[in-house]
């Protein structure tokens, strides 16, 4: 994984590594996408954070690792906030005008 105060970590990262590769033995790829009802492609495609965690995808993690939906979703909002923040960097608020009394 990813240093925490660098890049990002995508949520199908944290699903790979602590998850997957850490279980006894390491959980494949086509054991996971069966238990939780996704092809083995869909979830390749999240693990390689080409996919976001959807709360469809959420709620079938969940209840396959005995977590939550909003662990799932919750990562992906803060993958989400820190893969964007340098792109909110070079926006300005917008100024208006008060209305004239």
């Amino acid at each position: 994984m990813k240093d925490l105060i660098g890049q990002p970590i995508h949520p199908g990262e944290v699903l790979g590594e602590v998850y997957m590769k850490s279980a006894q033995p390491p959980l494949s790829v086509r054991d996971v996408a069966e238990s939780i009802d996704v092809s083995p492609r869909e979830l390749v495609n999240f693990l390689e954070g080409q996919r976001p965690a959807t709360m469809p995808l959420a709620a079938r993690l969940a209840m396959r690792f005995r977590t939550t939906p909003a662990y799932w979703l919750g990562l992906q909002a803060l993958y989400d906030t820190r893969s964007h923040a340098s792109k909110l960097a070079t926006v300005r608020p917008l100024t208006t005008k008060q209305p004239r009394r």
